[in-house]
């Protein structure tokens, strides 16, 4: 009866096993987070639904209430066949004579982006329907307190291309991204692809993105046989597996960093409240 009984939980031990490494094999391989490179998908405009979830607001109650202005975040790409060929982008027309260069695309987010040593710059695709004026066009970051991070002005050209914008060291997070237009009469300047991550390349192309702001509670990055997990979600429940779906670490993070130390280096599954991402360590 004992050796039954001892086959028994051998069997069931083995059963779950066998269900817990296959169920973190199936997570691991649908993870559409990238080991090599991190990169966060701000906007890009194309559901309006999702765009809503993310945009808080854009200051037009407050500050920015010259109607003059139009903005538009659903609006028709005007030219498809450089390297934006997604369907739908962000506008931002009209004119005042009034000198209001700081009027723009003023995005507030909902939840604030933490940063990490792998998020660097921001990419933003630009275009305007009319070089003859001031082509001058700036960003300025702030954090979730409403202070500056850094404020850059580039000269946009009549066809879609990737603007990047370096972040500074010490940056924490970044919660209001204002696009800033300087528009003069008849020019509309388009915007979209906005992303972060660590190459200050331009981007010649685009490949298929997905708004992860919509579900990412977190974003995470290893260091010295460290993962290191940023959010500011509060109650955010964290689980860390190896590849061989051994649980490593269980907590709760709250609006701050985790560090967690792991004694060999490999791919290892960070799970959130929302969200599933791989990490390697190296």
């Amino acid at each position: 009866m004992f050796f039954i009984f001892h086959y028994i939980l051998i069997i069931k031990f083995t059963i779950m096993k066998t269900i817990t490494t296959s169920v973190l094999a199936i997570l691991f391989a649908i993870s559409s987070t990238s080991v090599t490179a991190q990169t966060v998908t701000v906007l890009d405009f194309e559901d309006e639904d999702e765009t809503f979830d993310i945009i808080d607001h854009l200051h037009t109650d407050d500050w920015q209430t010259n109607t003059a202005y139009t903005r538009n975040t659903f609006a028709i790409n005007p030219n498809k066949t450089g390297v934006n060929s997604s369907n739908r982008c962000a506008s931002f027309s009209g004119y005042n004579s009034g000198n209001e260069w700081w009027y723009g695309l003023d995005i507030v987010l909902k939840n604030s982006i933490p940063l990490t040593p792998q998020l660097k710059y921001v990419h933003a695709m630009m275009m305007t329907n009319n070089t003859d004026t001031d082509i001058n066009r700036g960003l300025l970051l702030l954090n979730s307190d409403g202070g500056s991070i850094v404020e850059k002005w580039v000269a946009i050209s009549g066809e879609w291309a990737d603007y990047v914008f370096p972040i500074p060291d010490g940056a924490v997070e970044i919660r209001e991204l204002r696009f800033m237009f300087n528009h003069q009469m008849n020019v509309i300047t388009y915007l979209d692809e906005i992303i972060i991550n660590n190459d200050p390349t331009p981007r010649i192309g685009l490949t298929s993105t997905t708004n992860v702001l919509v579900n990412k509670d977190f974003i995470t990055y290893a260091e010295d046989r460290t993962i290191q997990i940023v959010s500011s979600a509060k109650n955010l429940n964290i689980e860390v597996y190896s590849v061989l779906g051994k649980l490593i670490y269980t907590g709760q993070a709250s609006g701050d960093k985790i560090q967690i130390p792991v004694n060999e280096k490999g791919l290892y599954l960070v799970k959130g409240n929302q969200f599933t991402e791989k990490i390697l360590v190296r």
